[in-house]
């Protein structure tokens, strides 16, 4: 019998933005999010005291949502290009480096099987036209690294249907297969570097914005609900946060100084599995903006906030290099 353990969800890079494509990569999710926003135009014309039922227009806008995951050691690549827009690939080690690039062009298509207790059997939902808009990863002491990706997509097809009710081949139920032998990205194999010193954390989080206008909607006639591809509007913005005990001022100093140059410092986060598997963040211009001592009747701690910026010499704000276990 089908049961909510047999829920999954998979991703496929698309060819064309909005055409959807059948799903090539599963995984292993926290949180299935994603929704359609179908909205109502109303007239406001006065007869009578109810709204006639010949007197409003569907009018659907794409769908949007978070999806949420644990990051394994295997399988995890494919959210990298679409969380920061630019990826090179080593043909030996297959370490996958990413980096802030153009996201025109790259959209994805995401399923989600979904269970139905009528039915008991999992209803297939699938979305065209995927952009990660914000992204964040978070790892904390005792937990798993986590990623979660705050997507927008041009359709949503219900059980492989279009809102028009007629089959859609791609976004019909898949079978999911998972990457073989993956491990878990913990605590464990974690470990953070502020100006090229250690700095024992008990909670991280990095994240991202990719400034996109999602709103882009224009009468175009038959085609005038139907969403162009986002464009980056806004500046990409990246964070940090890191939670560790008061050791000395240094940080401190970082969030007080008078000098651009003194608020700045490298910050490099790694992660590694048993297996071999790395993941490491990169942030060579990290901003200390904020970094309060929270003192109590407890050993003292600092949560330390700012921003990656772009060095001065154009090397990027942030790299990503994520190496699968062999």
């Amino acid at each position: 019998m089908t049961t909510v353990h047999d829920q999954f969800v998979g991703t496929a890079d698309e060819t064309v933005y909005g055409t959807p494509v059948a799903p090539a990569n599963f995984y292993e999710f926290l949180t299935d999010g994603i929704s359609g926003a179908y909205e109502r135009i109303e007239a406001e014309g006065i007869r009578g005291p109810v709204l006639r039922a010949d007197r409003f227009a569907p009018n659907p806008k794409g769908a949007a949502g978070d999806f949420e995951v644990e990051v394994l050691d295997k399988g995890f690549d494919f959210w990298l290009l679409h969380m920061l827009g630019a990826v090179s690939v080593d043909g030996t080690t297959q370490a996958v480096t990413a980096v802030p690039g153009e996201t025109h062009g790259k959209s994805f298509s995401y399923h989600a099987a979904r269970y139905a207790s009528g039915t008991d059997s999992l209803i297939p939902f699938a979305y065209s036209g995927g952009k990660v808009t914000e992204w964040e990863l978070t790892a904390e002491v005792d937990g798993i690294l986590k990623a979660k990706a705050t997507c927008d997509f041009a359709t949503e097809y219900i059980d492989g249907k279009a809102g028009s009710g007629s089959a859609v081949p791609e976004a019909a139920l898949a079978v999911a297969a998972y990457p073989s032998d993956a491990q878990l990205l913990t605590f464990i194999g974690g470990s953070v570097t502020v100006g090229g010193s250690g700095f024992p954390v008990s909670q991280i989080s990095v994240t991202g914005n990719n400034g996109l206008k999602v709103d882009r909607y224009a009468m175009r006639g038959a085609n005038s609900t139907t969403k162009r591809e986002p464009k980056e509007e806004a500046m990409k913005e990246f964070g940090f946060s890191l939670t560790g005990e008061f050791e000395d001022t240094s940080h401190s100093e970082r969030v007080a100084s008078l000098l651009a140059t003194g608020a700045l410092a490298t910050v490099v986060l790694h992660f590694d599995s048993p297996q071999g598997g790395t993941l490491d963040i990169s942030l060579p211009a990290g901003r200390f903006d904020e970094g309060p001592v929270n003192a109590a009747r407890e050993v003292t701690t600092q949560e330390l906030t700012g921003k990656a910026l772009q060095p001065v010499d154009g090397t990027d704000a942030i790299q990503v290099v994520y190496t699968p276990a062999a």
